[in-house]
């Protein structure tokens, strides 16, 4: 899930939490943010460079660079104990909270996610929409969806094959576009169609 819409989810729910708990709900609010901290303390430690805008740029990347060691304060073992650790010092008790927070609407994402995927893939039968290579290292490409929180409709995901996906995510390209955006502006915004030898493109809506 993107940072802006966890920074609009978390501050939803803080605003709704806020007559209730008053200001200690921003301490909630802030680890559920802040929580990321770990992608970037590991891009920095792998490239020995601290670049927030490079780290971005990678993990937004075609071949994004997300695995379990990227994600260190996102693992179950980390929140146990961390809550372990807030039954005796409750004041850690709330950014816990807002970690795990987080760490759910991360699940739910890559669950509602995972299911649009494997729909397109199904749909265009595993079959490059701009090129049209089949079977050959196709991916489903996010490349719509609205500007602030994530979209989980199909139609908002192509297939592309492993070239084509690159020329997606290259630099200087958008490689998701919003709402307003049809699918032959995409082509062109990318320079899918020139880029692309053989390019057999095929209209969405």
């Amino acid at each position: 899930m993107r940072v802006r819409d966890h920074v609009a989810l978390s501050t939803a729910t803080a605003a709704l939490l806020y007559p209730r708990l008053r200001g200690s709900v921003w301490g909630a609010w802030a680890a559920s943010i802040f929580i990321d901290v770990d992608h970037y303390a590991w891009f920095a430690v792998r490239n020995r460079r601290l670049n927030p805008v490079v780290a971005v740029r990678s993990f937004n990347s075609a071949q994004s660079l997300e695995h379990a060691e990227t994600r260190l304060l996102h693992h179950p073992a980390v929140l146990g104990a961390l809550l372990l650790l807030s039954s005796r010092r409750r004041a850690f008790l709330l950014p816990v909270l807002g970690m795990t927070f987080h760490v759910g609407l991360d699940t739910y994402h890559r669950a509602r996610t995972g299911a649009a995927r494997s729909a397109a893939l199904s749909r265009d039968r595993l079959t490059c929409q701009v090129c049209g290579a089949k079977d050959v290292d196709v991916v489903p490409h996010l490349w719509r969806q609205p500007r602030l929180l994530p979209s989980y409709r199909v139609e908002h995901h192509v297939t592309l094959c492993g070239p084509c996906h690159e020329v997606a995510h290259a630099p200087g390209t958008k490689a998701i576009v919003g709402l307003d955006c049809s699918w032959d502006s995409y082509l062109r915004q990318t320079g899918l169609r020139s880029r692309v030898p053989g390019s057999a493109s095929k209209a969405r809506s």
